[in-house]
């Protein structure tokens, strides 16, 4: 069954402040971020996932496993500055959306 990475910004823990920078050797920092899941039984009998949470305590994610035998998480590895990539992914989209509206309105000109 594929695996499709989550829409991390849906999950208010994110928010939390973190440190970001290097590791003083150059390396960018990384950070673990654990993807909660619970199985369940699709209406034609396949298994399915679903996304219930993320934290980046190895502890939560353990404890939501143990809760119950349908719990699961991924563990993904991330850049620790991923909320800057977010706010820069955030601006190129602005920016191309204001680039199609100037496009759309320089050709209604010359019409």
């Amino acid at each position: 069954m594929p695996f499709t990475q989550p829409n991390l910004r849906q999950f208010p823990r994110l928010r939390r402040n973190f440190p970001s920078g290097t590791d003083g050797m150059g390396e960018t920092e990384s950070m673990k971020v654990f993807v909660l899941m619970t199985l369940s039984i699709g209406s034609q009998g396949e298994v399915v996932r679903k996304n219930v949470g993320v934290t980046f305590s190895l502890h939560e994610a353990e404890d939501h496993q143990n809760k119950d035998i349908s719990n699961e998480f991924e563990t993904f590895q991330i850049d620790a500055n991923w909320q800057e990539d977010a706010a820069t992914t955030n601006l190129v989209t602005a920016m191309r959306e204001f680039t199609g509206m100037v496009r759309e309105m320089q050709e209604e000109a010359l019409r």
